[in-house]
């Protein structure tokens, strides 16, 4: 998991997301990085864009197809499935947010549910 930069697209840098640790990499079983995210109100980093997961990772989770913020749906049992989890204090990813986006198109709840 890293960090990475907000960028518009055009792209401008606005900003980068941090993590509350002074190391540039750390390590947590997956156990601890739920706990890391969810017990103890840091804001949890569900999206899979600035990840790379093992395979073996998905052999029982697998994403819901048509699902909006699908990430959200399997981010904890992939964390507490994953033996560790790297984090990597440093910009690797440029998320640019278009306007014709899926983010910035009307809600429909039920894309929000699992099937």
């Amino acid at each position: 998991m890293c960090e990475y930069y907000l960028t518009d697209d055009k792209g401008k840098k606005y900003s980068v997301e941090k993590f509350n640790e002074p190391q540039n990499v750390s390590v947590l079983s997956g156990e601890k990085t739920y706990s890391y995210f969810y017990k103890y109100g840091n804001e949890p980093n569900v999206v899979a864009w600035n990840k790379i997961y093992k395979k073996c990772l998905f052999k029982d989770i697998k994403y819901d197809e048509g699902c909006y913020f699908e990430d959200e749906l399997i981010a904890l049992p992939l964390f507490y499935k994953a033996r560790k989890v790297s984090f990597i204090r440093y910009p690797l990813y440029d998320y640019v947010q278009r306007q014709g986006s899926i983010m910035h198109t009307p809600v429909n709840l039920k894309k929000f549910m699992m099937k």
